[in-house]
């Protein structure tokens, strides 16, 4: 076996070469909206680790500390420094503060996008600092899933120059809000259109309820 960039890896069998390409599902595609869910989440795990980090700096007592974004924010690159700066000062602040948790709501929070910030004080121990999401899970759909083959499939021509056999792999996870979806039956019943060899869904489970892969019918 050996890794490879296309596809993602190439597999020597006894008289042909096999090659996978692994590629994940995301539950907003950059298409359908300027920020999408991975692009957000991926931002606000930015803005908690750099706030921790400078308040870590100061070597001040440990916190458990939340913020809850609201549900459609979003931070630009070149501002996540100052949000994750007004977020460590208020975290500081809430040392003053005789109350051992401390909650701070939007009219107390210079910043916009954030509906509230909870912290905890902890006599020993490390920081805990998150941002919680919660949202409505929906159900994978098939034309998602088509929508993923048709953008891989384009690609089997540079493929086929290195291998006999192509598979894809579809990759859902269930520790990634902005993949995690349900998949009904209506989706795995589904006959899609594809040049693959075979196409799977695997969903990233706990280790206890892992399940194989789902192959993917084929019209």
């Amino acid at each position: 076996m050996c890794l490879d960039e296309k596809p993602d890896f190439l597999i020597k069998t006894r008289n042909k070469f096999l090659g996978i390409e692994i590629t994940g599902h995301y539950r907003e595609r950059p298409p359908e909206t300027k920020s999408p869910l991975q692009q957000k989440l991926n931002a606000r795990r930015k803005i908690i680790d750099l706030a921790k980090s400078i308040y870590d700096s100061k070597k001040l007592p440990p916190l458990f500390l939340h913020v809850h974004f609201n549900r459609n924010y979003y931070c630009r690159e070149s501002k996540i420094q100052v949000v994750a700066n007004n977020i460590a000062q208020l975290a500081e602040r809430s040392l003053s503060r005789q109350s051992s948790e401390i909650v701070w709501r939007p009219h107390e929070i210079p910043l916009q996008g954030i509906d509230l910030i909870t912290v905890k004080k902890r006599n020993a121990g490390i920081n805990h600092w998150s941002a919680p999401f919660g949202s409505f899970v929906p159900s994978i759909s098939p034309q998602q899933i088509q929508d993923v083959l048709d953008d891989k499939n384009v690609r089997q021509t540079e493929y086929r120059k290195k291998c006999d056999l192509t598979w894809l792999v579809i990759v859902m996870s269930r520790f990634d809000p902005s993949s995690f979806s349900l998949i009904p039956e209506a989706a795995l019943e589904h006959l899609y259109t594809h040049n693959f060899d075979s196409a799977f869904l695997f969903f990233y489970d706990y280790t206890a309820s892992q399940k194989p892969p789902f192959l993917l019918r084929k019209l």
